[in-house]
C-alpha cells in the first residue's frame, strides 16, 4: 500500500467518522451554531460544527470552533458534571490551550435552549474583545505577542466565572 492509499484510507475513515459525529449533534448545538452563522455573517467568519483540533495526545473535537477568534465552544450535556467527565474536561481545555492558545467555553444544554437570547449578546461582546488583541496565530514571539495571549487568558476566565 502507497502512502496515498493510506491517505486516503485515513481521510475516508476520518470523513465518516466525523459524519457520524455531525449527525449525533443535540439541538442546542444546532441551535447555537444557526445562531452563530447569522452573527458569522456580520462578522465575517464562518463556525464550523464537530471540527478536529490536533494535539500531542491525538484529535480532539470541538463542538463548534471559529477560527477568526480561536474559539472552540463546547455544549455540554448531562454526564459532563460527573467528577470524573469534568477532570476530564479541565485536562482537554488545558491541552488544546497550551499547543493551540485555542479559548474554551462551556454552555449547557438547557441554557442554550433556554437563554439564548440571553446568551448570543454575551458571545458578540466577547468576539469585540477578541476582535481588539492580534489573531492568535500571529508570528512573531516578544512583548506584543505575550501580552495578547495573557489578554485572551484572562478573556476566558472572566468570561467563564461570568456567564456560568
Amino acid at each position: 500500500m502507497t502512502w496515498v492509499d493510506r491517505l486516503k484510507r485515513q481521510n475516508k475513515i476520518r470523513d465518516r467518522f466525523k459524519r457520524e459525529r455531525m449527525d449525533g449533534c443535540t439541538l442546542a448545538q444546532n441551535k447555537l451554531f444557526d445562531v452563530l452563522k447569522i452573527i458569522g455573517k456580520k462578522r465575517q467568519f464562518k463556525p464550523v460544527l464537530e471540527r478536529e483540533i490536533y494535539t500531542k495526545n491525538g484529535v480532539r473535537f470541538s463542538d463548534i470552533f471559529i477560527s477568526k477568534y480561536g474559539l472552540n465552544i463546547e455544549v455540554d450535556g448531562g454526564y459532563h458534571f460527573t467528577e470524573d467527565q469534568k477532570v476530564k474536561d479541565i485536562m482537554r481545555e488545558k491541552e488544546i490551550w497550551d499547543k493551540k492558545r485555542i479559548i474554551t467555553i462551556r454552555f449547557i444544554n438547557e441554557d442554550i435552549i433556554n437563554r439564548l437570547d440571553v446568551i448570543a449578546p454575551k458571545l458578540e461582546s466577547l468576539m469585540n474583545e477578541l476582535d481588539k488583541l492580534p489573531h492568535f496565530k500571529c508570528p512573531g514571539k516578544g512583548k506584543k505577542k505575550f501580552n495578547a495571549t495573557v489578554r485572551r487568558k484572562q478573556l476566558c476566565r472572566e468570561w467563564n466565572l461570568n456567564n456560568l
